[in-house]
């Protein structure tokens, strides 16, 4: 024997069969990770906004949040109001609590589900800013993404964002007064605590404008 090993008959064969069922993967793979094309129709957009914000007023954040994608699928343009509707839907649900055995806990199956939705709600709100057309829905745009930010516990983020609203639209003087007042909570929080006065000014700060 001279020490070299012969060819296994079997090995070139199944080369070649690896080889085109790998070929076959990829093409499939391709083929349908390409996503199909929505049709454009403003009609369509508009109900799916419609059925979003009702959805949203009867606090199902998880159907309004389809149905926000829906109307941005369908939109032939990308507008605004449409972007910053599903990054306040998003946020809703990163935040939704439920009852289970007696017991308030979050909605969320898991902290990556959460996260997930807090994701997407930044993401959209960026979007939104994006799209912004005039100074008034500029600041309505930070307004929100503040008001999502005292939702999660973030002072400083959302003192930045009521801020900036201020800052686009100066007209509006009850975003200066809201700045002045959430600066006012976080130098005396005590006073968030103790006073009924105080609490009241907190949830002025994150209702809707």
């Amino acid at each position: 024997m001279n020490g070299a090993k012969t060819a296994q008959p079997w090995l070139l064969p199944l080369m070649a069969v690896l080889l085109v069922a790998g070929a076959v993967g990829v093409w499939w793979w391709l083929k349908h990770s390409v996503p199909e094309q929505v049709p454009k129709d403003i009609e369509l957009s508009k109900q799916a906004a419609s059925r979003a914000g009702e959805l949203e007023g009867q606090n199902r954040f998880r159907e309004a949040q389809v149905a926000y994608r829906q109307a941005i699928a369908f939109a032939p343009e990308d507008h605004w109001r449409l972007h910053l509707g599903l990054a306040g839907t998003a946020a809703q649900i990163s935040v939704e609590n439920t009852t289970r055995a007696g017991i308030s806990q979050p909605y969320s199956r898991s902290s990556v589900e959460s996260v997930a939705a807090m994701r997407e709600s930044l993401g959209e709100f960026d979007r939104a800013e994006r799209l912004a057309d005039t100074p008034q829905a500029l600041a309505m745009v930070h307004a929100a993404r503040a008001e999502t930010y005292l939702r999660w516990g973030q002072m400083w983020q959302a003192l930045g964002f009521f801020q900036a609203a201020a800052r686009a639209d100066t007209s509006d003087h009850a975003r200066a007064e809201r700045v002045a007042e959430l600066v006012a909570l976080m130098q005396h929080p005590e006073n968030a605590l103790t006073s009924g006065e105080g609490m009241r000014r907190t949830e002025a700060l994150i209702s809707t404008p």
